[in-house]
Formats: structure tokens, sequence, C-alpha cells
């Protein structure tokens, strides 16, 4: 339950970094960045591999970088669903995916909660 918070909170503050950085990404409030937050957490666990398993063929294509494309509409669909989130266009989305992913993966390295760290130790 620890890391799960864990992971919302570090998920949370990238969602904001973001938000700061981006003039086409925006949330309306700290409550809609939570929001979206838990929702891009759940689709991360449910929807990211089942299309990660259907564009197999065409990540092999590309050399994996239909993986940014994918990570967009998750993004997008994150957007969607949140009240108070706005992404001005689908590049902006990839753009801004690729983003929370370089500050999440940062925030991770810092607080010392990167799973591939501790796994490489033992």
């Amino acid at each position: 339950m620890r890391k799960i918070l864990a992971s919302l909170i570090l998920t949370a503050l990238s969602l904001y970094c973001v938000d700061y950085l981006m003039e086409s990404l925006h949330f309306a409030s700290a409550s809609s960045i939570i929001t979206a937050a838990v929702v891009l957490s759940v689709l991360n666990t449910f929807l990211l591999p089942v299309l990660k398993f259907l564009s197999f063929p065409i990540r092999l294509l590309t050399f994996g970088l239909f993986s940014f494309v994918i990570n967009g509409v998750i993004l997008m669909v994150t957007i969607g669903l949140t009240d108070g989130a706005y992404v001005s266009s689908f590049l902006s989305a990839i753009i801004a995916s690729v983003a929370v992913t370089m500050v999440n993966s940062i925030l991770e390295s810092i607080m010392g909660t990167d799973d591939n760290k501790k796994k490489k130790k033992k």
C-alpha cells in the first residue's frame, strides 16, 4: 500500500511539473492533478499492456518508436477522463508523456523508490 501511495504521489508531482513547464498541458486545480495521477496509474496498469501487446508488430517495425504514440494515447485518455484537465493536441500529449516519464524517473531516483536499482543490488 505504501509503495502504491508513493507511486501516486510521484506521478502527481510529475504531472504538476510538466503542467508548469508546458503551456499545452493544463490542470485547473490540485484535485484534477491527483485525479489524473490515479487515472493514469490505473490505465498504465491495465490498458497499457493490452495496447503494447496489440501493437507489437508495428512497434517491431518502428524499432519501438510507436511506444511514444501509445503513451500519448494513454495520456489523452487520462486527460479526457479527468475534469479540469486540458491538452492542446495529440503531439503535445506525446511530448508531455515523454516529459512525465522523464520527470517521474528523476523523482524516483531522487526519492529512492526506483525498483530497478533495488533489483540489481540483490
